[in-house]
């Protein structure tokens, strides 16, 4: 491999396909920066880099004084595996300065890489196969059923039956233009066949809604 990359995000991209295929998250750490702001080194780590503030304390005294910490889900385990790349001075070339290999951890096997992080993307076919699926009362979870048996399995398609679900919350909980107005024409056509019923509209100066009162009497 070469060591000079041109620019660094060609680094970042070649250790997080590195850390797919050996079985690890990556995340992208602290950088420096020469006075111009122009950045001088970049550091890509493991994702259970660092510690926790419990993992810090636990042989301490300080959770006798305070009492009982919240348990956390955090698996960072001050994994020492890094990835450094150096800007060459006068140059938007970066190269590579220090590679830590070793892991403090067990890595992800490979049956189970589709759970990786870096893995658990939905890309916008599989969002706009969410949406048309919503719109004909079809949930998240058989939505992530279909899209995985046409994909030709759960482990070669992206994001997680939890993934999808929080993406179609989102979805839903989004109110456009159109939508909006869509509710106040339902509304004036309600309004004329029946006589009992009533609304009232707060638009923002920007004819955003913004308030929706109705009544029926």
């Amino acid at each position: 491999m070469d060591s000079c990359l041109s620019p660094w995000i060609f680094g970042l991209e070649f250790y997080k396909n590195y850390g797919y295929k050996s079985g690890f998250d990556v995340n992208l750490s602290s950088q420096k920066m020469y006075n111009d702001g122009t950045i001088r080194i970049r550091y890509a780590t493991c994702s259970r880099s660092g510690f926790t503030e419990s993992f810090k304390n636990e042989n301490s005294n300080e959770n006798h004084l305070y009492g009982k910490r919240r348990r956390t889900s955090s698996k960072n385990k001050g994994c020492p595996a890094v990835f450094k790349f150096k800007n060459l001075r006068c140059s938007l070339k970066f190269y590579i300065y220090v590679f830590v290999e070793d892991h403090n951890h067990d890595l992800v096997t490979q049956d189970q890489l589709h759970l990786l992080r870096i893995n658990r993307k939905i890309d916008f076919v599989d969002e706009s196969f969410i949406h048309k699926a919503d719109t004909c009362n079809i949930g998240a979870s058989k939505a992530y059923n279909l899209v995985s048996h046409m994909k030709g399995g759960f482990e070669i398609r992206g994001g997680t039956e939890v993934d999808y679900k929080n993406f179609q919350r989102d979805l839903n909980c989004k109110v456009g233009v159109k939508d909006s107005q869509m509710v106040v024409n339902i509304m004036q056509n309600k309004k004329l066949h029946f006589s009992n019923f009533s609304f009232e509209v707060e638009e923002h100066i920007d004819r955003n809604l913004t308030r929706l009162f109705w009544a029926d009497v």
